[in-house]
């Protein structure tokens, strides 16, 4: 069995709002997504992390974790990348790699200072360096359940999909849910979107 490092349960994540609205759940650290290529299996978790620091101490917060298994040597150990944003928390990932071995990821963010959004981002092949995040769609307003709320927060949507485009080389579909009150309220959608690995300009 391939090693890998351990994975955590992530904290709820938070949203913004005066007074502060319940956080979202980000349930546990179960793989929630899957997909094998090439000799290559790929799995996706919610995790968390400490990507910053605060004054007060580490900032822990919902993150991202990527694993990669060599399906034909079992003895190689996992490759197991993290992806998190500053001050952010990020949950339920979704993963399609495109035919040059580029991982695309669709996933949801929050924090104090954005609604729960529809973002995409791309880990390139071979290597542990993500391309900056797109967003697929901005979330507008907290998401909050009918009450009573859960004391872990409000039931959110581990709704994400990610699959390639069949004709068109280097995109891949990414789909992921959002926040979409206008004002407080449960009023949740799955956002879709093309995502393309960004390419050198020929000489």
């Amino acid at each position: 069995q391939p090693a890998m490092t351990g994975t955590h349960i992530p904290p709820s994540a938070l949203q913004p709002g005066n007074p502060a609205p319940p956080p979202l759940q980000t349930d546990d650290d179960r793989l929630i997504s899957a997909v094998w290529q090439g000799g290559v299996l790929w799995t996706a978790a919610n995790d968390s992390c400490t990507p910053t620091t605060t004054p007060t101490g580490p900032s822990v917060r919902a993150c991202l974790r990527l694993v990669a298994v060599t399906t034909g040597d079992l003895s190689k150990p996992a490759r197991s990348v993290e992806y998190a944003i500053p001050d952010a928390d990020v949950y339920y990932p979704a993963i399609a790699p495109d035919a040059a071995g580029n991982l695309f990821v669709a996933f949801s963010e929050s924090s104090v200072a954005d609604p729960a959004s529809a973002l995409g981002v791309v880990l390139s092949s071979g290597s542990n360096t993500f391309g900056p995040p797109t967003a697929i769609q901005a979330g507008t307003g907290d998401y909050v359940e009918t009450a009573p709320v859960p004391p872990n927060g409000s039931r959110f949507g581990d709704y994400s999909a990610a699959a390639a485009a069949p004709c068109i080389a280097g995109v891949v579909w990414l789909a992921a849910e959002y926040s979409a009150n206008a004002t407080r309220g449960k009023n949740g959608a799955t956002a879709p979107g093309l995502v393309a690995q960004a390419r050198e300009s020929p000489p």
